[in-house]
Formats: C-alpha cells, sequence, structure tokens
C-alpha cells in the first residue's frame, strides 16, 4: 500500500485509517461485477458504521444486506452473496444453513466469503467439515484491524479478555502485530517502542519478527510520522477500570454505554430537531437509527461536534458552567447591518449548535439523577475507601448490604475486585466470606467464575505479609503519587487525576513520566510495576523529530482502555510536555463491561462437542493414555486442549490405606484391653475409682463411637473397586455418567407450528384475502427464534360453508358456537380467521378483531373493509404476539442462554417476569374472605358454601401447566385499618393508590396460615360493608381498576366486592350469593392470571350492547384451550432448554475442576433427569392433551432432578476436606489425649504393683 500520505506535520490524525479502511472495503467489493448481497456479522455492523453507509454501498452495487443468522433468506437469484465475517467456529454452521437453503431456492447462487481481518485455517477447516467450502468461488480476507471513533483513538473493537484463555491470547498476539505493521503502511515506520506488561513484551517480540520481511523493509525509505509508540497490558492496572469515571464521556458510558462512538438512549420530546444534529456531523452508518427500538434514539459522539469536544473530557463538575457559557455565546447581539449579514450566515451553523446544546444539556439532566442519588454518593465513598487504603482489609458493609438486597452482579463484583486489587488481596476469612455470601444469594452457577477471577488476578486471596510487597497498590500509590491529597481542582485542573476527582490512572500516570523526566530516571519505580519493562534501543529519552514539531506518541492499551484514561492523555497533549499522544486499544471499556466479558468465559453453554467425550475422566474406565484430545465448542472461539492427562488404574487399598487400617486395629485393641484393665481394677479395689472412672467413661465412650456396628462393617467389608486418579493422592470417585444421551439430547430442537385458516362469507372478498395469503406466506413463513427454537406458519384460504356458518351464528348456545375444528386444528395450534362484512361485524360490537373460542382453534373476527396493510397488521400481532407470543418465547432463551434479546415492539411490551418462570411451580392458594359486617349466621365451613365454577374450571384447566391448591377462611368483624375516602359528589367511596400499601400489612396478623412447602399466593376479597358501599380501587392515573382489584407483587392480590346497589339491606345476602357471582369469580382470576404472568389481553374487554350470549360464552372460556396449550408449550420449552442449560453447566463443572465429585446419588439424579427428558421429547410427538401433558410434567421433573444434581453438597465435599488427607489433620488433633491415657495405665499399673507385698516368701494382701 502507498503509504505517501498527504498529513500536516503538526497535526497527524487517525482519520487516515478511516479512508484507508473504506477504499480496501470498496476495493474488495469491486472485484466482482454485478449487484451483491451483503450478509453481515452482526458484530461488525456497527464497526463498519465508522467507515461507510448503505448510500455509499449501493454505489458499489449493494442492493440488499442481512444479518449473519440462521433463518435468512436471499431474496434476489442475480446478485452474488458475499459473507462479511470474524473468523469464529460457530460462524460455520449458520453460513452453511444460508448457502443450503439458497441452493434450494435457486439455480447458480454465487457465493463470496470475506473474513475481516484475516482468514482461519480453523474455520476453513469447520467449513470442509460442513461440505460448503467448494461452493464457494472465493475466499478473501480484509486487513482492517483498526477502526477510527476519533481523529485521536482508534479501537479494534475486539472482546477479549487478556490472560483468560491460552488460545485467545495467541490469536490476539498476532492479530495486534499485524495491526501494527497494517498502522506502519499508512504512517510510515515507528523507531522507538517501548512496553510494559508480559503481554506487551509478547506483543513486542511477535511484531519484531513480522518487521523481518522484505515488505517492511521497505518502509524504511518513508517518513515517519509516528515517533514512538508505548505498549501496556492491562494487567499492570486493572484498578482504574473498577474505578467510577467520572467524565462527561465516562459517566455516559458508565450509565448509557458507548459503542463505536455512539450511544443509544432515552428520546425526549423537548429535541426535535435531533435528526439534524445528526445529519450536521455527517452521521453515516449501514444501520439506521430507524432499526432500532422506537423510544431511543442514537447519538454519535466524536470530535466533529464542537460542543461535544469541549464537554467530553471535562469533569462533570465542570460540565454545567460549560454549556452555560455555550449557550450565552449563542445569543443574538447584531446591531449593525453588517453584524447582521454576518448573522445569517452563520444561522445554520448557530441552529446545530443550539441543537448539540440542548442535547447534551438533557444527557447531562440525565447524569445528574443518578449522580445525585444515594446509591451512587455510597458506591463512590465505598471507591475512595479502597483507593485510600482505609479498612481495606476488613468486610466492607456496603459491598455486605448491597449482596444482601442483590444489587446488579457486575457492580457488586466491581467492588470486591476493587477491593482485592487494592489491598493485594484479601485474607483467606475475608475471601471465603465474601465468595460465600455471594454465591448463596446469586446462585453457584457462579462458582467459576470465581476461579477465572483469581487465575486473572482480580479478585485473589493472600496473606497479610503480601500487602507489603514492593508491586502492591499501597506501594504503587505512594511511588507515583496517584492519590492527589489536596482537593483537586475539577474546574481548572493541572494534574490528570481531575478525571476521577483525585485518583489519577497509573497508565496516563507512566506516560506523564515517559514524557519528562524519561523512564530510565524511574527503572526503580518502574519495576515496582507488575510485568517486564522494555525500553526503546539506544537512547531511551525522546529524539526530537524533524522540523521541530511535538513528538508523535501512540499509546497502545491490550485489553481495553477507559474514557477516562482518553481524557487523562489528551490532557496531557494539552500541557507542555512536548508530545502530543494518540490512542489505540483492543476496545474502549469499563469495570462492568471488563467483567462482563471474563464472565464470558465461563457461562456459555456448549451443546454440541465435536468429540465422543468431553471430560478427561470419561477415559478412565479404559486405561489408556492420551495426549492432546481436542474438542470444539461451537459457543466458544477458541479450540481447548487437554494435554498430558493419563489415567492410571489402582486398587482402592494401596500401602498408605493398609498402613492406616493396621493402626485402626491397633487403636482399638488396645482401646480394649484398658477398658478390661480398668474394670478390673475398680471391681478388685473400688478406692481406686474416685480418679479412675472418668477415664473409664472416656474410653467406654469412644469404644461405643468406634465401633459401631456399621462403622466395623465398613472397616472389615470395605469394598475393593479400581477407581481413577489423576497423578495426585486425592482420590476423586466419579460414578458413571450417560454422556452419550447427554450429548443426544442436547441436539434437541423445538418446531413449533400454527395453521391458519383464512376464511370469507362474501365471494367479493376472494382476491383481497388471496393477496393477504400471498403477502403472509412471503412474510411470515417461518421465525427462528435462535438456533434451537423455530416457529411456522402455514396458511390456507377458503370460503365458509352455510352448515358453518349457521353454526356460528345460530341460538348461540355453547354447544354449537365453536363446536367446529379445521380439518388441521390436529397440529401444535391453530387459528380461523373469519372476514366478515360492516353489516355481520354489528353483530359482535366491540368484540371484532378479538379471540374467541372455548375448544383448540381459536377464532378471529376481522372486517373485510379494513385496508389490507391494517389487517396485515392485526393479523401479525394476533399470530405472532398473542397465540404463539414470541415476545415470552425470546424472554425464555434469553434467561436460558444469558444473553440479551432484542425487542420487536409490533409484538407488544416485552414479559417482565422473574428469573424463574412462574408457571413452573406449585402454589397452595389462601383465599380469605373478609366480612366487617357478617350477615346471617356466622359459617365454619367455608369450603362446603363456596362453590366458584369458574374459578374451579380455571385451576383445573391449569392444572397442565401448575398445579394449584386451595384453601379459604372467613374473617368476620374485622375491617381495613385505613377508611376510604369519598369522592366530592358523595356517590362512591374510594381507595387511591397511595393508601393500598397500607392495607395489606395490619391484615396479614389476622390471616391464618398452614403449613406447606410450596409458594403460597394470598387472595384477599373484601366484601364491602353497606357504610361504604360502593367502594372502588383506583389505579395511579385515577381510573377505576380492572375488576376493582390490585395485585401484590409476590404475595397475591386483593378484590373489593361491591353488592348490587339495588340491595339495600345486605343482611339478607349470603355469603355463598356474595362470593359466588360471575364478577367476582373474574376478579379472582384476573388476579392469578397477572400474579402467574399469563397474559390478559383475551379476557379484558366488554361486550357490546345486547350481546349477552357473547359475554356468556368470554366468560365461560376464562382461559381458552389454545391459550392453555400456548402456556404448556413455553412451560415445555422452558423447561427443557432450562434442564439442557443445567446438565450443561455441571458436565463443564467436572471438565474444569478436577476435585469434584460425583456419588451414586447424583448419579442417580442425573440419570434420572436424563430418563424424564428422554420420555418429554418422546411424549411432545404424540398429538393432544395427554402428550402434552405428559411433556411437560416430564420437563418439569428434568429440570428439577438435574437442579438437584447441580445444587448437591457432595459435589464440593473434596474441595475442602479429602479424605486422604483427614488423617494428617486428626493425627495433630487426637495425640495430646494418648498423654493422660498413657498417664492413667502406669498409675494403674503401680496401684496393682502395691497391691500385693511379698512377707517370708508368702504374697498375701497387705
Amino acid at each position: 500500500m502507498d503509504t505517501s500520505a498527504n498529513f500536516s506535520s503538526s497535526n497527524v490524525s487517525f482519520s487516515t485509517v478511516r479512508e484507508v479502511s473504506r477504499k480496501l472495503l470498496f476495493s474488495a467489493l469491486d472485484k466482482w461485477s454485478g449487484s451483491k448481497t451483503l450478509v453481515w456479522d452482526v458484530d461488525l455492523m456497527n464497526p463498519f458504521n465508522l467507515i461507510t453507509g448503505f448510500k455509499e454501498l449501493q454505489d458499489h452495487q449493494v442492493v440488499q444486506m442481512l444479518l449473519l443468522r440462521l433463518g435468512s433468506v436471499v431474496s434476489d437469484p442475480s446478485s452474488r452473496i458475499v459473507f462479511l465475517m470474524h473468523p469464529k467456529v460457530r460462524y460455520a454452521a449458520v453460513v452453511a444453513d444460508i448457502v443450503h437453503s439458497t441452493l434450494k431456492q435457486f439455480d447458480s447462487p454465487r457465493f463470496h466469503l470475506i473474513f475481516v481481518p484475516q482468514r482461519s485455517v480453523v474455520c476453513e477447516h469447520e467449513l470442509k467439515r460442513y461440505d460448503i467450502i467448494k461452493k464457494l468461488s472465493s475466499i478473501e480476507q480484509l486487513p482492517i484491524y483498526f477502526y477510527a471513533w476519533d481523529d485521536d483513538l482508534i479501537s479494534m473493537e475486539n472482546e477479549w479478555f487478556p490472560h483468560a484463555t491460552a488460545s485467545d491470547d495467541y490469536n490476539m498476539i498476532s492479530m495486534i502485530s499485524r495491526g501494527l505493521i497494517h498502522l506502519e503502511e499508512i504512517y510510515g515506520p515507528i523507531n522507538h517502542i517501548y512496553c510494559k506488561g508480559n503481554m506487551a513484551k509478547d506483543i513486542c517480540d511477535a511484531w519484531s519478527l513480522q518487521r523481518q520481511t522484505d515488505s517492511w523493509r521497505t518502509l524504511t525509505a518513508f517518513d515517519s510520522f509516528i515517533d514512538s509508540i508505548i505498549i501496556f497490558d492491562r494487567s499492570i492496572d486493572y484498578v482504574t477500570p473498577m474505578v467510577t469515571q467520572l467524565t462527561y464521556e465516562g459517566l455516559i458510558d458508565e450509565i448509557f454505554g458507548i459503542k463505536c462512538a455512539c450511544v443509544k438512549i432515552q428520546k425526549m420530546e423537548s429535541l426535535e430537531d435531533i435528526e439534524e444534529v445528526n445529519k450536521s456531523h455527517d452521521s453515516v452508518g449501514i444501520l439506521s437509527t430507524s432499526s432500532g427500538s422506537q423510544d431511543r434514539m442514537q447519538i454519535s459522539l466524536n470530535s466533529r461536534q464542537s460542543l461535544y469536544s469541549e464537554l467530553r473530557d471535562l469533569n462533570f463538575h465542570a460540565v454545567g458552567s460549560t454549556l452555560s457559557k455555550s449557550i450565552k455565546e449563542q445569543r443574538h447581539t447584531a446591531n449593525s447591518v453588517r453584524e447582521y449579514k454576518e448573522f445569517v450566515k452563520k444561522l445554520p451553523t448557530l441552529q446545530a449548535s443550539r441543537s448539540a446544546a440542548a442535547l447534551h444539556t438533557s444527557v447531562a439532566e440525565l447524569i445528574k439523577e443518578v449522580i445525585a442519588s444515594d446509591e451512587f454518593s455510597n458506591t463512590i465513598s465505598c471507591e475512595r475507601e479502597f483507593l485510600n487504603c482505609i479498612e481495606s482489609n476488613s468486610l466492607s458493609a456496603f459491598i455486605e448490604q448491597s449482596i444482601n438486597k442483590k444489587e446488579p452482579i457486575l457492580k457488586v463484583l466491581r467492588l470486591m475486585c476493587l477491593q482485592s486489587l487494592t489491598n493485594a488481596g484479601l485474607k483467606t476469612k475475608l475471601y471465603d466470606q465474601y465468595r460465600r455470601e455471594f454465591l448463596q444469594s446469586y446462585g453457584y452457577q457462579y462458582l467459576l467464575l470465581f476461579v477465572e477471577l483469581e487465575k486473572v488476578g482480580l479478585f485473589t486471596k493472600n496473606s497479610t505479609d503480601n500487602r507489603n510487597q514492593a508491586s502492591s497498590y499501597p506501594n504503587i500509590r505512594k511511588l507515583f503519587d496517584l492519590i492527589i491529597d489536596n482537593h483537586t481542582n475539577e474546574l481548572e485542573p493541572s494534574d490528570v487525576s481531575y478525571v476521577y476527582s483525585g485518583y489519577a490512572p497509573l497508565i496516563p500516570r507512566l506516560c506523564q513520566q515517559w514524557a519528562k523526566p524519561g523512564w530510565t530516571e524511574i527503572m526503580d519505580n518502574l519495576s515496582k510495576v507488575p510485568g517486564i519493562t522494555k525500553l526503546a534501543a539506544g537512547d531511551e529519552r525522546r529524539i526530537k523529530s524533524k522540523n521541530n514539531r511535538r513528538n508523535i506518541v501512540l499509546v497502545l492499551f491490550v485489553g481495553g482502555v477507559t474514557s477516562a484514561e482518553v481524557s487523562a492523555l489528551r490532557f496531557l497533549s494539552s500541557q507542555e510536555t512536548g508530545c502530543r499522544f494518540l490512542v489505540a486499544t483492543t476496545s474502549v471499556t469499563t469495570g462492568e463491561r471488563l467483567l462482563e466479558r471474563l464472565a464470558n468465559y465461563v457461562c456459555r453453554f456448549c451443546y454440541n462437542i465435536r468429540t465422543q467425550h468431553n471430560t478427561v475422566n470419561r477415559f478412565a474406565k479404559y486405561k489408556v493414555d492420551f495426549q492432546k484430545v481436542r474438542f470444539y465448542m461451537d459457543d466458544l472461539n477458541f479450540v481447548s486442549r487437554i494435554s498430558e492427562n493419563i489415567a492410571i488404574e489402582l486398587p482402592s487399598e494401596s500401602w498408605f490405606e493398609l498402613l492406616v487400617r493396621v493402626g485402626l486395629y491397633i487403636s482399638a485393641a488396645f482401646q480394649l484391653v484398658c477398658l478390661a484393665v480398668l474394670f478390673y481394677s475398680h471391681c478388685r479395689s473400688p478406692a481406686s475409682s474416685n480418679y479412675v472412672s472418668w477415664f473409664s467413661v472416656l474410653f467406654l465412650f469412644q469404644t461405643v463411637v468406634h465401633f459401631r456396628p456399621h462403622r466395623l462393617q465398613a472397616i472389615v467389608q470395605q469394598p475393593r473397586e479400581l477407581r481413577t486418579r489423576k497423578c495426585s493422592t486425592t482420590e476423586v470417585y466419579r460414578a458413571d455418567l450417560p454422556y452419550d444421551e447427554i450429548h443426544n439430547l442436547s441436539k434437541i430442537t423445538f418446531d413449533l407450528s400454527i395453521f391458519v385458516d383464512l376464511v370469507w362469507v362474501d365471494l367479493s372478498a376472494k382476491s383481497s384475502i388471496e393477496r393477504i395469503r400471498a403477502r403472509l406466506e412471503e412474510e411470515y413463513n417461518s421465525t427462528r427464534i435462535s438456533d434451537k427454537l423455530l416457529l411456522t406458519y402455514k396458511y390456507n384460504a377458503r370460503k365458509i360453508d352455510n352448515d358453518e356458518l349457521d353454526k356460528f351464528f345460530g341460538d348461540g348456545n355453547s354447544s354449537n358456537l365453536f363446536s367446529v375444528e379445521s380439518a388441521s386444528a390436529d397440529l401444535l395450534g391453530s387459528v380461523r380467521v373469519i372476514f366478515v362484512s360492516d353489516k355481520i361485524a354489528q353483530l359482535f360490537g366491540d368484540q371484532v378483531d378479538l379471540f374467541l373460542g372455548c375448544h383448540q382453534q381459536a377464532t378471529l373476527f376481522v372486517r373485510v373493509q379494513l385496508a389490507e396493510e391494517e389487517i396485515l397488521k392485526k393479523l401479525t400481532h394476533t399470530l405472532r404476539g398473542v397465540l404463539f407470543n414470541e415476545q415470552r418465547l425470546k424472554w425464555i432463551v434469553a434467561k436460558a442462554f444469558h444473553r440479551s434479546v432484542e425487542q420487536d415492539d409490533n409484538l407488544g411490551k416485552f414479559p417482565t417476569l422473574t428469573v424463574v418462570n412462574p408457571l413452573r411451580n406449585e402454589y397452595a392458594l389462601e383465599l380469605f374472605i373478609v366480612e366487617p359486617t357478617p350477615s346471617g349466621p356466622v359459617h365454619g365451613d367455608t369450603n362446603a358454601e363456596l362453590e366458584m365454577p369458574l374459578l374451579n374450571t380455571f385451576l383445573s384447566r391449569l392444572s397442565l401447566v401448575t398445579k394449584v391448591s386451595m384453601n379459604s377462611q372467613v374473617l368476620y368483624g374485622i375491617d381495613f385499618p385505613v377508611l376510604p375516602e369519598r369522592d366530592p359528589r358523595g356517590t362512591y367511596f374510594y381507595y387511591d393508590s397511595s393508601r393500598l400499601p397500607y392495607l395489606i400489612n395490619p391484615m396479614e396478623s389476622f390471616m391464618g396460615s398452614y403449613v406447606t412447602t410450596l409458594p403460597v399466593i394470598h387472595l384477599l376479597v373484601y366484601l364491602t360493608p353497606d357504610v361504604h358501599r360502593p367502594l372502588y380501587i383506583m389505579d395511579p392515573s385515577g381510573m377505576q381498576s380492572l375488576y376493582n382489584s390490585f395485585v401484590v407483587a409476590g404475595w397475591g392480590g386483593v378484590t373489593v366486592v361491591n353488592t348490587p346497589i339495588e340491595v339495600e339491606d345486605t343482611s339478607k345476602l349470603s355469603l355463598s350469593y356474595k362470593l359466588n357471582t360471575t364478577d367476582n369469580q373474574l376478579a379472582l382470576i384476573a388476579l392469578l392470571r397477572q400474579y402467574l404472568g399469563i397474559d390478559d389481553s383475551t379476557t379484558t374487554a366488554s361486550p357490546g350492547p345486547g350481546q349477552d350470549w357473547l359475554r356468556l360464552k368470554r366468560r365461560q372460556a376464562a382461559l381458552c384451550p389454545w391459550q392453555l396449550q400456548t402456556l404448556a408449550l413455553q412451560t415445555w420449552v422452558d423447561s427443557t432448554l432450562d434442564a439442557l442449560v443445567t446438565v450443561g453447566s455441571l458436565l463443564r463443572l467436572l471438565e474444569r475442576i478436577s476435585n469434584i465429585v460425583i456419588d451414586d446419588h447424583v448419579a442417580d439424579s442425573i440419570a434420572k433427569g436424563v430418563a424424564q427428558l428422554s420420555a418429554s421429547v418422546e411424549a411432545s410427538g404424540r398429538r393432544g392433551r395427554d402428550g402434552l401433558a405428559e411433556a411437560v410434567a416430564s420437563s418439569c421433573r428434568a429440570a428439577g432432578a438435574f437442579e438437584a444434581a447441580f445444587f448437591d453438597h457432595s459435589l464440593l465435599s473434596l474441595l475442602y476436606f479429602p479424605d486422604d488427607q483427614k488423617y494428617a489433620i486428626y493425627t495433630p488433633l487426637f495425640l495430646p489425649l494418648s498423654l493422660p491415657v498413657l498417664v492413667s495405665v502406669r498409675q494403674i499399673l503401680s496401684h496393682y504393683c502395691r497391691s500385693y507385698v511379698s512377707v517370708g516368701g508368702k504374697v498375701e494382701k497387705e
């Protein structure tokens, strides 16, 4: 590449990187003539927004763009299909799916593959395995390594965590070194190289090897525009990312998250001209802002916006004054004609400036709301204590409180890691306490995360002596003045510490000392910083550049840089240092993103392991030696290697165990002898019992405990079985597990289908409906939620028969209204869409376009006179949003795989559910009837009086998904503790939303309860007394709540029952009459539906006037079978995915931690779970209610069995107290007990010898 770039001698800009990347992309596309369809790796879309836009791609004959995901369909057969993707193994299956599906549709499509930034042998081998490598016309590479965020900042946009995995480290070292060669091709050779850190040293070595080629030697003839480069390993300073950034740009990144120099925030009505602001700064992109969520807008953040260029590096306390100054400068102060002319010329610029000022004022207000909260202040205070080493070696009350409150996981981990880093590790007791409380609050699935945190050095345990090590933070803090004792001037800063309000980040401080006085002057201090230090050859001090310009210094962060660190380097560039610092990084990060990146290495679950066995322990029973056993993980980007693991076959009774066994027998015999001597001595001399009786009791107790029958049997009849060991003294017992069955079950895919029957009454509507059917088949043929879940829609169009029509519009009784079922209604789901004229639609009132039906098939009535677009919108919302409820399925997949799923606003609101699906639990329903003024006799047997047929039908139908057992109580003579208010006209009484919280707690003291292990749902029914009748519950908007009730999350709900106003004296009404009304039962059903997270959109509409048969039908179908079937399918998918994820996580634990024990009980639980999961899959293939019910029940039992195995305490038995080490602990504990035993035996023998005296050859008693 031509390196003769036209730079200003004093202003080297990374905008050249953007231009070079554009040329590389367009030259790659122009290699092939004709129209092109680009299939984008989703991780490349945002970085390429920094390079080009869709309009420019159209100029190079790009006609269509798709995402690289399963189910993507190419619509243009004549275009070339070009894949742009990262060299990741998991994408091979997606490419194969698109290639094969396209080949089925078109005759001879042409495929091209472009790897960014370089080709991968592993990926190409995977493509060969899928047999598509020959179907690709060409395989290219696009060497775009860095993306220009701004004129002084470039990023590789690689979510990589250094030192997490060796294979990823090797790949990144190679990629970074190639990227530096690419920069040298643009800016000329970089002659002076410095590095700090082990990873930085490895990059320098790899870079030096690549610079020995002939192509690089030709670069030495060109001028060098970058004088020096300093490479830093992120591991030398993990403290800085864990501290909250306090600059304007840093806080935007912390709160909203900056991605590729753009941020998405909530739309604000006050910024109507925000689109003009984006256009004025040439914001181009492949993805338009309309492609995102409708309530969020995307803002570009770069120096092309002059106001943001002023604000971004300021401490947030200085932002307000700068914004105020900018707004004042925009005021019109023209007085003369000439000044007015100048003002008119500046109008476009002023309009953009005012819009920018309004934008950043609103953003600053959003940030201020966050930083003004007590939670933020407490977090900053906690960080300051750790940074100043104040009580950093003791338990933090704020962290403990955050764990107990279950604050966001990454926030808590960030503070824990900061305390560990600033204290050079935590004491073992404190470390264990933090880990125990964290795992108890958030779950033991995060156990592996602590292993990784300790491995990379973020959260470690250490002794107090290590606190005084030279490389610890307390010493580095003093050596480099990282803490400024006096108050930092945040408005007019004089030190880089202003970016953190008193804390100076280490790497910018090292750059400052590199500039002056130089690293050779501080080598003693520099050696205290962890990692290798490498200086440039020759004179370490910077060499003066040509033309007396400032030195251009490139600072490369390996592992990520924070926005505050970039601001600190910009501050140094503005000072009298003689240097201008440019920043290159692998990514722009924060503390939470850094931890999230590390967690991704741990929490991903692999479904497709391409090897017969996936752990070393599985090979143990074969007694073979094997090396370098490889297995591929689809969800991971690296190949894990298991090397030189040797399975050794040893008998259970080794020489050590034999020695211990002999010792036990000798000890037992010795104790029996001592017991016999004590007993004989006591019988011969009762006087000696005073000092030997307690020894007798001690030995008797010890002997009984030691020789209890089952212990004797365990000692004598110990099984002699072969066990596997991995070259250690600790014996790890692992029972056989059904690995092959689990591997086969991991391939389960969910293919759910639905039949849509489009029928019409009037023949004139046939053509319109046929067009609607064709569009539905084209646009909504199938939807792939994930690689495991596929939704398929099948359509049919026909004219309704007269007999069928008569049954729909007959007398309206329940036996005829919806007794007709389609021939295809035996599928997983079906819906009938009846297109009716306006005349017929009048019969339904406001029930048109709402679901009806009390059988498996749901029915939707649609007016045929509506526009086709409106009809399509209603149908797609009904099919995808209600019947299949794709949003809930997306939530299920996101919950199972810990992935973020974008919300489709066209499908309704995303379900706000807890981590556990509420429909997978069994519940105990406690129904409390509160009657302040009892009417008639008081009944003791309430259950006999409460029939509630609608409620019982609802619970009976719901039993397919979850079981609810009901118990009821009546509380007589008890009233709400808060009196209701009366409306100004005196027509009714009401409780507003602000008074509702005060109703529950006092009433709980009167509620009885029964012992149960199930979660309890409390439903409180309040019978309004005559004095407060009618009584209404008002929602926050001031309107009467639906069914006069409200739900309390995690507790239950309350409904208020008003007897008809026509009844003047309610004392004549029985309790059953008040409770068994339809409205009251529907209110209770609505409360249960809302509590259990069941969509209530199909039961909330009120019927039109005169439609009593319709009202009756809708109320009889409180839970329609079609809706119940949808809930059952969702529960089945949820339980099955949870079961697979749980057992997969357990297998990964076994792979990563060799000391985990699998005893027979855990193995039985896993085998039971596998059997139940297999039965669930088999039952799902049988159509009908029974098959679906069995599938749901079996999948729930499988998930429970796997969870019981995963959380079994025996898994961790060897992590704390290995069997073969217990005698090393017992011996020092019980050795002191042998001393009084020996003394006692000596006293007994002496007493026995003195009992007889020899007199004249005769032995007589003394």
